[in-house]
C-alpha cells in the first residue's frame, strides 16, 4: 500500500463512511476463490455482469499494520489467470484505482485522488495510465477515448470528496460493484455470492514474513543510533 494512501486512510476514522474496496477480476470464479484462499482476509466472491467480482467480508487474519482488509486487498498483486483486473476502494479521504494488467509480470499499478490536489504519485510503486485503466475494463473502443477524457477530468481536478471520485469512476468504466460503497453495502448480500476464508497457514506464513522484517528493521534503526 501506497505510503500517502496509508497515512492519509489511518484519518479515517474522522469521516463517517467506513473504507471500502472493491476488485473486479476477469477470471474465472475458481481462479479468484483460490487466490482469496491464500490471502489474509475473508472476501466475498461473487459473479456480476461478467466480472468475477471481490470485496472484503470479514476482518483480516494478521495483525497491525496489515490488519485493515481494504489495504490488504488493494495492495496485493492477482494471479495471471484474474488478469486484467481493477480495483476502486476508498481509504479516508482518498480513492485509488489499481490496475492489474493483462501479462507475466506480477504488479499492481495506481492512481490515488486525494481532496485539494487531485492525482497524486504514488510514492515508490507504478502509476497506472487512465487509458489503460479504460482498456482494460472491457468498453467498447469506440467509447474508450470519451471515458478517457472523463475519467482523466475527474482525477485531475482536487474538487469533490472521496465518495463522489468512486461514483464518478464506476459510472465512466461501467463497472458494477458501486452499491457496496453505500452506507449499508455488504458484498454477501449479492446473489450467488460465495464468501472465501483464507487457509490457516498463509496467514500464519504471512505474519512470520512480517515478524522477520520488523526485526530486520529494528536492527537497522539500532544500527544507525
Amino acid at each position: 500500500m501506497p505510503k500517502v494512501l496509508t497515512d492519509l486512510g489511518a484519518a479515517g476514522g474522522r469521516i463517517a463512511m467506513a473504507d471500502q474496496g472493491v476488485l473486479l477480476s476477469t477470471g474465472r470464479s475458481s481462479a479468484v476463490v483460490a487466490w482469496a484462499q491464500r490471502g489474509i482476509a475473508e472476501v466475498g466472491v461473487a459473479s456480476v455482469e461478467g466480472w468475477t467480482l471481490l470485496s472484503p467480508a470479514g476482518p483480516s487474519r494478521v495483525r497491525f499494520p496489515y490488519d485493515d482488509p481494504v489495504r490488504a486487498l488493494a495492495g496485493r498483486p492477482v494471479s495471471m489467470g484474474m488478469r486484467p483486473a481493477i480495483g476502486i476502494f476508498r481509504v479516508g479521504q482518498q480513492t485509488a484505482v489499481t490496475l492489474h494488467p493483462r501479462g507475466f509480470r506480477r504488479e499492481v499499478r495506481w492512481i490515488i485522488w486525494t481532496p485539494g490536489e487531485g492525482i497524486v504519485p504514488p510514492a515508490g510503486l507504478l502509476e497506472a495510465d487512465i487509458a489503460d485503466v479504460v482498456a482494460s475494463s472491457g468498453l467498447p473502443q469506440s467509447r474508450q477515448a470519451h471515458a478517457s477524457a472523463v475519467l482523466h477530468r475527474v482525477l485531475v481536478d482536487g474538487g469533490g470528496v472521496a465518495a463522489e471520485v468512486v461514483d464518478a469512476v464506476f459510472e465512466t468504466l461501467a463497472l458494477p460493484g458501486v452499491e457496496l460503497f453505500s452506507e449499508h453495502g455488504d458484498v454477501r448480500a449479492l446473489p450467488g455470492v460465495r464468501v472465501v476464508a483464507p487457509r490457516e497457514k498463509y496467514a500464519r506464513e504471512f505474519e512470520k514474513v512480517v515478524d522477520e522484517l520488523v526485526r530486520e528493521r529494528g536492527v537497522e534503526e539500532g544500527t544507525k543510533e
